[in-house]
């Protein structure tokens, strides 16, 4: 999971991703002949909320989309969207959910402007055979990971983040007994795997 959190924070800063919103940065130091302004609460607050949540936010991202960079793109939209529609955020204690919904609805965008393309790295190649080391290795998160489209984002947040299925539903647009359905099967799926493993 250290290497999760250490990609979420690579090259991320909330107040980085506010300030390439116009009006989102504030100066940090007083400049000759200028008073500095003052610090914005509500900006502090929402950068404080950022950092708590942004390895959910990530991972989240990265249970959608394929890659790490794909990932770190998506929560960086997500940062200026939600600091864009702060207004938009009814109850604080929600906070969590919220930016988790935005999230997902950013890795969306960017999975379907995806689904058109092939990069061209894969043009022209073979599938590389699995290394048996590697398979060896894999961990629990690399086995969701390698889960389905449409299971990976429910695991996520149900047995990582411990989001009830009701919240879960709201930030995906599923009903709820959805959810359900697709945490049983990615359960099925799981066990299996694991089961194989350990009888390679």
């Amino acid at each position: 999971m250290r290497s999760l959190q250490a990609a979420a924070a690579r090259q991320f800063s909330p107040a980085a991703a506010i300030s390439r919103f116009p009006g989102g940065s504030r100066e940090e130091a007083p400049v000759r002949g200028r008073v500095a302004q003052p610090a914005d609460p509500r900006r502090d607050w929402f950068c404080a909320q950022i950092e708590a949540n942004k390895t959910a936010m990530f991972r989240l991202a990265r249970s959608i989309l394929r890659g790490d960079a794909d990932a770190e793109d998506a929560v960086s939209e997500a940062v200026l969207r939600a600091f864009v529609h702060l207004d938009g955020l009814r109850k604080q204690d929600s906070v969590k959910s919220w930016l988790m919904r935005i999230t997902a609805n950013e890795a969306y965008r960017i999975l379907y402007r995806q689904r058109d393309t092939v990069p061209l790295e894969e043009l022209d190649r073979e599938p590389a055979a699995p290394r048996r080391e590697l398979e060896e290795e894999m961990s629990l998160w690399d086995h969701v990971k390698a889960l389905p489209d449409g299971l990976r984002a429910p695991v996520t947040l149900f047995y990582y983040e411990e989001l009830p299925v009701s919240e879960i539903a709201d930030i995906l647009a599923l009903t709820p007994g959805a959810v359900k359905t697709r945490l049983s099967r990615a359960r099925a799926l799981l066990r299996t795997r694991l089961e194989q493993e350990d009888e390679s």
